[in-house]
């Protein structure tokens, strides 16, 4: 039996196996995500957002990543707080994303050598 075989019998459990995995970390972010809406309720109840604004922030609580730069954008811009965490979060956030992008090259170089 060849290597070529094996990959697409692995297909349906690699799929499965996928989606029990972005399920499992959807779930470990819900938590966080109660105390970020109770932060936007408050924030909306404040006149500092409008309710477009708390709506959309109450949806990107729930993709991860995305939430915390909402809740990043409404400590440091709406509540003035937080202000030197959220610039750390910032070049974190800036830092990964560079370091995707060179690794997502990298790999497609080399794939594109074989």
């Amino acid at each position: 039996m060849t290597g070529g075989l094996i990959i697409p019998l692995m297909l349906p459990i690699m799929s499965v196996m996928i989606f029990f995995t972005v399920i499992g970390f959807w779930l470990t972010i819900l938590p966080g995500s109660f105390y970020a809406l109770q932060v936007i309720r408050m924030t909306y109840k404040a006149g500092k957002i409008s309710l477009g604004t708390a709506i959309l922030h109450g949806i990107l609580q729930l993709f991860f990543l995305a939430d915390v730069l909402s809740a990043m954008y409404l400590a440091a811009v709406k509540w003035k707080r937080a202000k030197k965490s959220s610039i750390v979060v910032g070049i974190v956030y800036i830092v990964c994303a560079i370091g995707t992008v060179v690794l997502a090259v990298a790999t497609i170089k080399e794939f594109q050598g074989l």
